[in-house]
């Protein structure tokens, strides 16, 4: 009981469903309870969302409503199987084809938008009493593959065609010292014979340009002698 003799009844399950009944002194006053099973989704933009909802249809009478923020989503009548759609909900929203044999009501919202966004009511009317009531709040996500989505980090670059190579300056400074290296060997040998053949003004003799060779020993008389 609360300060305002309200009764807070804490921590509900399904089972506390019911007609309750609150006397003080000569006043009675009735309410009958309903006990919802809520559950959260997320759906991103553009997809498909789907509310599972099951019913026992066989030759059951009401109206199966499901409702966002108090105002029409969808409505199927259990006994015709007429069906209305609301405002902004047009041609998106339909149930299983075999919805009165299966008793499967799960209702399916397609092509959603963030406006479609907020607390979804399902329940079955009947005698003007809302009966299996649950609540979905749905969540609308950003679509998939957008650039919110994208790596902020990630940079593309444009592949450059290939460059073409050029001959290294060190090979060219190479070769023209081994230039430079095989004419300065070049004119050093002419140098050197130009002076060779002057020999100060005199030529060399004959004997002077033959070999050095082992002198022979003459023989005299068929013996050897030192001359």
């Amino acid at each position: 009981m609360s300060p305002n003799e309200s009764v807070v009844l804490n921590r509900s399950n399904i089972n506390d469903q019911g007609l309750y009944g609150l006397t003080c002194g000569s006043e009675e006053k009735r309410i009958h309870l309903n006990v919802i099973t809520s559950s959260e989704k997320s759906v991103p933009e553009g997809q498909a969302a789907g509310f599972t909802f099951h019913y026992f249809t066989a030759g059951e009478l009401g109206r199966y409503r499901v409702e966002r923020n108090t105002q029409l989503v969808f409505e199927l009548d259990l006994s015709s199987g007429s069906t209305s759609q609301g405002s902004g909900f047009e041609n998106r929203t339909s149930v299983a084809p075999h919805w009165r044999t299966d008793g499967d009501l799960t209702l399916t919202l397609q092509g959603v938008k963030p406006e479609d966004r907020g607390d979804y009511f399902l329940y079955v009317l009947k005698d003007r009493k809302r009966g299996h009531l649950q609540a979905v709040r749905m969540r609308v996500s950003p679509a998939l593959n957008t650039p919110e989505e994208r790596n902020p980090e990630q940079i593309t670059c444009t592949p450059q065609p290939p460059r073409q190579k050029k001959t290294p300056w060190i090979t060219i400074a190479i070769i023209a010292a081994l230039v430079l290296v095989a004419l300065g060997v070049v004119c050093r040998q002419r140098i050197c014979r130009s002076n060779v053949s002057s020999g100060g003004g005199r030529s060399l003799t004959e004997e002077e340009s033959q070999p050095i060779t082992d002198p022979r020993v003459p023989e005299e008389n068929g013996h050897a002698s030192l001359a």
